[in-house]
């Protein structure tokens, strides 16, 4: 029962300590929503950090590998997490049968 307590913490503290912000409303530009998809970003109340995520509508998938979240820098950059890609984050589109998905 005590872990089962620790894991819904854990999943829900996040959720709590967090507002949804605008992709608008953001410091960091240049970037436009992926097409046929979609971002939400987060602020955590506690470090004031910014960051996104990407999901595709349904049907389709990205083009590229994408990060697990994409965060907002002060500086209003972008910053890709983990930084093993790059910071632009890709569309999503409609694969054909039988052609590879990243």
């Amino acid at each position: 029962m005590y872990i089962k307590v620790l894991y819904v913490m854990g999943i829900m503290l996040p959720v709590i300590f967090s507002d949804i912000v605008d992709l608008n409303s953001l410091k960091c530009k240049g970037q436009n929503p992926p097409a046929h998809g979609s971002l939400t970003c987060h602020k955590d109340t506690a470090t004031q950090e910014v960051s996104c995520t990407l999901k595709c509508d349904r049907g389709y998938d990205v083009e590229f590998l994408a990060a697990e979240r994409y965060v907002c820098n002060t500086d209003g950059t972008w910053r890709a997490q983990p930084s093993s890609t790059g910071p632009q984050w890709p569309n999503c589109k409609e694969y054909s049968r039988g052609e590879p998905i990243p």
